[in-house]
């Protein structure tokens, strides 16, 4: 058996071929084994590197904004010209029943990455944290493609937690208060510490869609509403959320 020499700049993975021959009545066994090791060349392997939202390790609340589930893909070979499908599960861990309840699930088709591309994708639905269970919850990403050549690493989980929701008396044991809410033309935040000194305060639409960033700097914000419809909004400072009312 023959085999081509592979390139060293090439990905590759050492392989051992083994043949044994067996026969009953064969009085020299020496000679029955060849074995053979050589290089196998990777040509397709793309993984998934992470869950990036919902936050691995985090505690959402009920009252929590709507979250665009978002992933990471990394293409550790040459560029891909064939379709890659990843799919999000995300179930919640019912600890009394010991078992798992699907409450989401998206999938969405890369059709090309990069040699040695790390891309960023957001899933097409969003995830309500309002319509689900107290509890603990698991995520699964899982990547299929019937070229990549690799399988074990196709498969990463991530895990959070949904507890009571935070409301406005909640954040003001914190440190901060948000006035007026409903809000008609501007609102302002105050802090009565610096322990949020650099955090980003982030405004979130009812869709999970950001309207507004910005970093902390001293003790009272100021932010004008008037660009922004009457509704429901949710306003994250560090990993805290609180609901506020824009009414024009």
């Amino acid at each position: 058996i023959e085999f081509p020499e592979i390139p060293v700049q090439f990905n590759v993975m050492p392989v051992r071929f083994e043949t044994i021959l067996f026969y009953n009545k064969d009085q020299y066994a020496q000679n029955n084994a060849l074995v053979l090791n050589s290089n196998y060349r990777l040509l397709n392997d793309v993984k998934v590197n992470s869950i990036v939202l919902p936050e691995n390790n985090r505690t959402y609340r009920l009252n929590s904004a709507n979250v665009l589930p978002r992933i990471e893909v990394e293409n550790e070979i040459a560029d891909t010209s064939f379709p890659i499908k990843a799919v999000l599960t995300i179930q919640y861990i019912d600890t009394v029943l010991n078992k798992f309840e699907t409450v989401y699930s998206d999938s969405l088709s890369i059709p090309f990455l990069l040699s040695n591309e790390i891309r960023t994708l957001n899933l097409n639905n969003s995830f309500s944290f309002a319509s689900q269970k107290l509890g603990r919850y698991q995520a699964v990403l899982t990547s299929q493609s019937s070229l990549d050549q690799i399988s074990a690493n196709n498969t990463v989980t991530s895990s959070f937690r949904i507890a009571e929701s935070v409301g406005l008396n909640s954040l003001q044991l914190n440190g901060v208060s948000i006035n007026p809410n409903p809000a008609n033309t501007e609102f302002v935040v105050s802090l009565s510490s610096s322990q949020f000194e650099n955090e980003n305060i982030t405004m979130y639409n009812c869709f999970g869609q950001v309207v507004y960033e910005q970093v902390i700097k001293g003790n009272q914000i100021r932010v004008s509403t008037q660009h922004l419809s009457s509704g429901i909004y949710y306003i994250k400072i560090g990993n805290e959320y609180n609901k506020l009312i824009v009414s024009h």
